[in-house]
């Protein structure tokens, strides 16, 4: 996995495993569709997601 490897690198074996337990239980990603309805329920106007991979994307939102 790409991350632990990088948090390997960066803080060492012992304390990038440390990170990624924290980081697992911090980070709760949600869908897309899940993102678009939260800013559509914060009054955001005209959401539209422009691009995505893995899971990263790029949604814009008009207020």
């Amino acid at each position: 996995m790409v991350i632990v490897r990088n948090l390997e690198e960066t803080f060492g074996k012992t304390k990038g495993k440390e990170w990624f337990r924290i980081y697992k239980r911090e980070d709760m990603p949600s869908s897309i569709d899940e993102q678009i309805k939260r800013l559509k329920n914060a009054h955001f106007k005209a959401t539209k997601c422009l691009w995505t991979k893995n899971n990263l994307a790029i949604i814009i939102a008009n207020k």
